[in-house]
């Protein structure tokens, strides 16, 4: 559960503020999983329908570039928890400030698209955590 997304619901759930390994001005693409998911389908529908043996790269990107600044202030209002307030340590090891794919290739021959919002994806995810937070505090899911 050491990623942006989870520590952020759980600490939030808990009334507490979460601390922020890096600078918080980190950029990345998040994506629901099931935009994820429907990507590998199409992956592998193609290599079913044309026989294909060999290796199949793409890339999937979301529409949405956030800094995890960005990423946890969504969280937060999601979830109503405005108040809590994160704590930037910046003692992470040194990350590239900005990361972004290029979904170019897979939405030209797949037709791939990102279909869940990032707020949808979230609220999703939240509502998921919310319901089964007692199966990881009972360290089913760590």
């Amino acid at each position: 559960l050491k990623r942006i997304i989870p520590e952020t619901i759980i600490s939030l759930i808990n009334n507490q503020s979460l601390q922020i390994r890096s600078s918080g001005k980190l950029r990345r693409d998040y994506l629901y999983v099931d935009d994820a998911v429907n990507a590998y389908y199409l992956i592998m529908k193609k290599l079913e329908q044309n026989n294909i043996n060999r290796l199949l790269i793409y890339n999937v990107s979301s529409i949405n570039n956030l800094s995890v600044i960005q990423l946890v202030s969504i969280i937060s209002n999601l979830m109503n928890k405005k108040n809590v307030k994160p704590i930037i340590t910046n003692k992470s090891k040194k990350e590239d400030n900005f990361q972004k794919l290029n979904d170019s290739k897979i939405k030209k021959e797949l037709g791939w698209k990102q279909k869940i919002s990032i707020t949808k994806g979230l609220k999703n995810t939240i509502t998921w955590y919310q319901k089964n937070y007692s199966l990881i505090q009972n360290k089913k899911f760590k």
